[in-house]
């Protein structure tokens, strides 16, 4: 029974899809999680190795993220209207909208500096990405979000320290061409303190 249940989940959160049903379960779906959307073929052979491992990646944010397939020789009209030239080709959909070059780019151009480290905590790295580094739980916050309304989940922590997000955009680099994660690192004290001299005049009767 458990062997069946987990098989209905994995099918809730991976998919194969078509031009008929790619409105509904990819830029409607998208709106209330992102998906993943895995273009391939069965001759492909990259395709092989990098599909199973984004499965497992998805399956890991317990349906936080959810993952469709469309296989483009079947689907040659969709391949078309995404652009696909070459494949494995993988975009992520948010609120309706793919993650593609022209999103990985423009992020690129306006973010250009990442503050890494300050007074309140460290986001360089973390110990569960890093397990090797002895400097990688430096005076990390990892007990919820901002907001302190969730709690903080493994399956979060790739995507939200800088080590994470340059391996990142190395990844999008090689699907995409634009690498959106390519920044530089700063380190800030956020004191917000400042020293003000006063300077007054002579008095004319000194």
């Amino acid at each position: 029974m458990l062997e069946l249940n987990q098989s209905n989940t994995d099918e809730i959160l991976i998919k194969d899809v078509n031009e008929d049903t790619f409105m509904d379960d990819v830029i409607e779906a998208s709106k209330t999680s992102p998906i993943v959307v895995d273009f391939w073929a069965p001759w492909c052979g990259p395709c092989k190795t990098l599909g199973p491992a984004l499965e497992a990646e998805v399956k890991a944010t317990n349906g936080k993220i959810k993952m469709v397939k469309v296989d483009i020789d079947q689907n040659q009209n969709l391949a078309s209207q995404m652009r696909i030239q070459s494949i494995p080709a993988v975009f992520a959909f948010v609120d309706g909208q793919p993650i593609d070059a022209s999103y990985a780019a423009r992020r690129s151009r306006w973010e250009p500096i990442y503050e890494v480290t300050q007074v309140k905590g460290d986001g360089e790295a973390h110990p569960t990405l890093s397990p090797d580094d002895e400097f990688a739980d430096f005076e990390n916050w990892d007990q919820d979000n901002i907001g302190r309304t969730e709690a903080k989940e493994d399956w979060m922590l790739k995507h939200e320290y800088a080590r994470g997000a340059l391996k990142l955009g190395l990844e999008y680099e090689q699907s995409l061409g634009v690498n959106p994660f390519k920044v530089g690192l700063i380190a800030s004290t956020d004191g917000h303190n400042s020293i003000c001299l006063l300077y007054t005049s002579p008095s004319p009767r000194d």
